[in-house]
């Protein structure tokens, strides 16, 4: 109450000189005026309002609560809930470059699902189903990546995915949109030469995903020699063989989609000792046997041998290599 009398007190006595001021004083005199009545006015409207009644309160705890109980509120937390608890289905399936699907008959493709940023595994597993069917044109549920068999004129055809068509899928729990590192490692039917991909994605609470992801790379399995084998003396032919296949485990032959003469197959013989190396051409076998690619090679001279077999792809770039050993002591 003190300090309201004392606020009375000052506006009484400043305001008749402002007032004057304002009628005689000069430009800045009359700009200090105005400011000190400005002043006067808040201070005559803070007194008003106070003097007489109680000082205002808040009271926090109610308003909050209030919040938290009223409608909106309890419609934007079960927002928030419904969305913390939405399945996000993704599937993945894993196309051989140039090939079909990687199906059960060739072990299918590992998968693992990550959390790009965080680097936490989401889901894994591989992939199970057939290597899907062919068309000769584009049909819904087609991949966008055709089969081209060179020729005069070339063929074009399409790899459809069926109900049973080899895939893997999860079910992740999202509670805000997260970038995906899908990784996919196959075929597991032939681990030395399986090749590996990596795509992202974005995932959104709710939104399935399809990923069809491909994989490069040729199969090649060395038939002979077996490794470590020791030949009896030098002077000795050594048979190289190696069947060579698409990612899918899709044959190579005439009269199919991948023909023979599409891929250039060869051996590098390299003497450990003495580090020469010699490049040897394998021709597609006359036993007509698909995938299947032979030659030799002469040993000269005693030593360890390191043979790596080496499939080109011409049309799509896509290779492979199988290695193995063989050597002879004097």
């Amino acid at each position: 109450m003190l300090e309201i009398k004392k606020s009375w007190k000052f506006i009484y006595t400043c305001s008749p000189i402002c007032i004057s001021r304002l009628h005689s004083g000069g430009f800045a005199l009359k700009t200090q005026s105005l400011y000190l009545l400005l002043i006067i006015a808040v201070l005559f409207t803070g007194i008003s309002r106070t003097e007489g009644q109680p000082p205002m309160e808040v009271n926090l705890l109610t308003a909050k609560n209030y919040s938290a109980d009223s409608d909106q509120g309890t419609h934007l937390k079960g927002d928030r809930e419904a969305q913390m608890n939405t399945k996000t289905k993704i599937t993945v399936r894993v196309q051989a470059k140039g090939g079909k699907y990687l199906g059960d008959d060739i072990g299918g493709a590992w998968v693992t699902i990550r959390n790009s940023q965080t680097g936490d595994i989401l889901a894994s597993g591989v992939t199970s189903g057939d290597s899907g069917s062919i068309s000769d044109e584009y049909v819904p549920n087609a991949s966008r990546r055709a089969i081209v068999t060179p020729g005069d004129p070339r063929q074009i055809h399409w790899v459809v995915a069926n109900p049973t068509t080899s895939r893997f899928s999860a079910e992740l729990t999202l509670d805000h949109p997260a970038m995906l590192e899908i990784s996919v490692f196959g075929a597991t039917g032939g681990l030395q030469t399986a090749h590996k991909a990596v795509a992202t994605a974005w995932a959104v609470p709710g939104n399935d995903i399809v990923a069809d992801i491909e994989i490069s790379g040729l199969l090649v399995q060395v038939i002979e020699p077996i490794t470590h084998l020791q030949l009896p003396a030098i002077g000795v032919a050594v048979p190289l063989k190696a069947n060579v296949a698409m990612m899918c485990g899709c044959p190579i032959n005439y009269g199919m989609l991948w023909i023979p003469s599409d891929f250039e197959v060869s051996a590098q013989i390299r003497n450990l000792g003495s580090g020469g190396i010699v490049i040897v051409p394998l021709n597609f076998s006359t036993t007509g046997l698909s995938g299947t690619f032979e030659g030799s090679y002469n040993v000269t001279e005693p030593g360890f041998y390191e043979a790596t077999i080496l499939a080109v792809q011409r049309s799509t770039g896509n290779t492979g290599a199988g290695q193995v050993t063989f050597f002879t002591q004097p």
